[in-house]
């Protein structure tokens, strides 16, 4: 056998290709390996040739090397057999590599997709034991590598993965979206939870991800039937009756102002109960779920269930709103909603709050919060307040979003040294919430003085108009920005990233920028302090003072004029608090003592539990 050893940059990867290295010598004495990394050139045509001679396996952490070797190996070798070990999650370049050669693939949970996009007669589809970022132990690694091709459609890549799939309770995460600020968080814990081994399924109205383990919800129910979710429906039928609700109920209330928050009610053609997936799962995940819920229907199947409901904003224990603006209806029994403009006690909201504490007198709940805040608004509402709080932060993929070269970046758009790049970023641009126009007058009151020249604010996210443009600095509109490997690129380059939000629980993007090590600056509000610490990863100004929010600017620029290495600080904090695998332990231990305590109080009752 000969083994290709593609190693990254990092010490870390280094390190765990050479460990590999030394094992495999140890027990395949006769076996032939070639190690290369990231820095080094691609080896020429007559090493391509002679590695190719036999059938090769590749091993690989670097993700853009790897695809350029492919890329040659098929140009001087085309029929080699290849089987690729691998360690990322971004495969698009490599799928119309190996659409063109015939090749075994063994990929980390990817072989479905994979499937589904080139079709099972192009390749023998194989899964992997193998993770050499994240598996540091050397005998698992080598005994993965020997028992790759074990035929099964799951990866496991860790003894306690392998436990945790004998052990783990069948989980369902239930959200609107698999994409979006909530449906990403969702998303993402859903995958972290997988990648630990637990049986998860997802289930949402519309799906963008090209996952099976993400299914969406049917939209027809037959009376007494059970039916099986679907694995797409691109009418997005169930979300758009939903939609088409909300809008027509809103035309009720023409006071209502614009660009805020979406408003939704506690009504659903979706009927859990009668959802095979969610019928079977021990464990039912609730998050970002407007349009999912048909609450006057629901209560009784779910008073049997262990509930766990993942907060993203304040809706589960609202009348409709999702962010109060300030608000408090939600601590006695809305109406007269300023969301809606109302001035009346008996509207639409309070109709909804109504349906809601029905619904929540038969169910028992674990809340789970991102941030402390939003823990503390539910403990406060008069819908959640009997229910326990947990505090959970988000994950996000680390191995995407990190530190890169940002010259060659910043080069790209002609940015050069002195630049300065502030960065906003939100799904809808022009959202109320998320502040930019406090970041506007800010940088008119920074554009003025003579301490920072050469700004520039990079935009992302949907945006219908044009930005007002100060002739001071100049805007950099990136757009809405789908792909996770150019948004962590954009963060990268930037200096600072700014989200001037009015109220927020525990925002991606905040995330996403210290993990590609670049400090933030942000409101001293909601979950923001959670994440930032201030003058050491970023800046928390002064609630909706936009001269604070200038200072902060100021401050952050001027650190950095002066050496001060924040890369390192923010890429800290994000591995320590905010790495998938810490997020899904804490909800794996949540699942298993909700379930626990729910045999406990059934046997209390006489009743006999599994």
């Amino acid at each position: 056998m000969k083994y290709l050893l593609v190693a990254g940059t990092r010490e870390d990867e280094l390190r765990a290709a050479e460990n590999l290295v030394q094992f495999l010598n140890e027990q395949e004495p006769k076996a032939k390996i070639l190690m290369v990394s990231g820095k080094d050139p691609l080896p020429p045509k007559r090493a391509v040739v002679e590695l190719c001679s036999v059938n090769l396996d590749i091993v690989h952490t670097d993700y853009s090397y790897q695809t350029k070797l492919l890329g040659r190996i098929r140009k001087f070798s085309p029929d080699t057999a290849i089987n690729l070990l691998g360690v990322r999650t971004m495969w698009s370049d490599l799928l119309t590599v190996c659409s063109k050669c015939e090749s075994r693939i063994a990929v980390r949970s990817k072989s479905n997709q994979l499937a589904a996009k080139l079709g099972l007669d192009q390749l023998d589809l194989y899964t992997t034991l193998l993770d050499i970022e994240h598996e540091r132990d050397p005998m698992l690694i080598v005994n993965s590598i020997k028992t790759h091709l074990f035929g099964e459609s799951d990866q496991i890549t860790s003894v306690s993965q392998i436990q945790n799939r004998k052990t783990s309770p069948k989980v369902a995460i239930v959200a609107s979206l698999d994409f979006g600020g909530a449906g990403n968080a969702a998303y993402r814990l859903h995958r972290s939870l997988v990648d630990i081994g637990v049986d998860s399924t997802m289930l949402v109205l519309v799906k963008k991800t090209d996952d099976p383990t993400v299914k969406v919800m049917p939209h027809v129910y037959p009376d007494g039937e059970v039916v099986i979710a679907l694995n797409n429906d691109a009418k997005q039928r169930a979300w758009m009756a939903s939609d088409k609700r909300w809008r027509s109920k809103l035309k009720e209330y023409p006071n209502r102002i614009q660009f805020l928050e979406m408003f939704s009610d506690a009504q659903s053609i979706v009927r859990l109960s009668q959802v095979k997936e969610i019928r079977e799962a021990d464990v039912i995940n609730f998050h970002w779920i407007a349009g999912m819920i048909d609450y006057e229907n629901e209560s009784e199947f779910l008073a049997d269930k262990a509930v766990i409901w993942t907060l993203h904003d304040l809706h589960a224990f609202t009348g409709g709103c999702h962010y109060a603006s300030g608000c408090e209806g939600f601590l006695k029994q809305c109406g007269k909603c300023p969301s809606l403009g109302s001035k009346r006690e008996e509207d639409w909201s309070r109709e909804n709050w109504n349906i809601k504490e029905d619904f929540y007198k038969d169910i028992d709940v674990q809340v789970v919060s991102p941030s402390r805040w939003l823990a503390g608004e539910a403990q406060r509402s008069s819908l959640f307040s009997r229910y326990p709080a947990h505090v959970i932060p988000y994950s996000l993929p680390v191995d995407v979003f990190c530190p890169k070269d940002r010259e060659p970046l910043r080069s790209m758009l002609h940015l050069k040294k002195e630049h300065n790049l502030i960065l906003f970023g939100a799904e809808h641009v022009k959202n109320k919430r998320k502040g930019f126009e406090y970041l506007l007058k800010a940088l008119e009151q920074l554009a003025v003085s003579t301490k920072h020249e050469n700004l520039l604010l990079g935009v992302f996210g949907e945006l219908n108009e044009p930005i007002p443009v100060n002739d001071r600095y100049k805007i950099l509109p990136f757009g809405k920005i789908s792909d996770m490997e150019r948004l962590a690129a954009i963060y990268a380059m930037a200096d600072v990233f700014v989200l001037p939000a009015l109220e927020d629980n525990l925002p991606n993007t905040v995330l996403e920028s210290l993990a590609c090590g670049t400090p933030v600056i942000g409101f001293d509000i909601g979950g923001i302090p959670d994440m930032v610490d201030h003058k050491k990863t970023g800046y928390l100004a002064t609630p909706f003072k936009t001269q604070s929010l200038a200072d902060g600017i100021d401050w952050v620029l001027g650190e950095k004029a002066k050496g001060i290495n924040f890369e390192q600080r923010c890429r800290q904090v994000a591995m320590d608090r905010y790495a998938p695998p810490i997020q899904a332990e804490a909800y794996l231990q949540l699942y298993n003592s909700t379930l626990e305590k729910m045999k406990a109080k059934n046997r209390s009752f006489g009743i006999e539990v599994g």
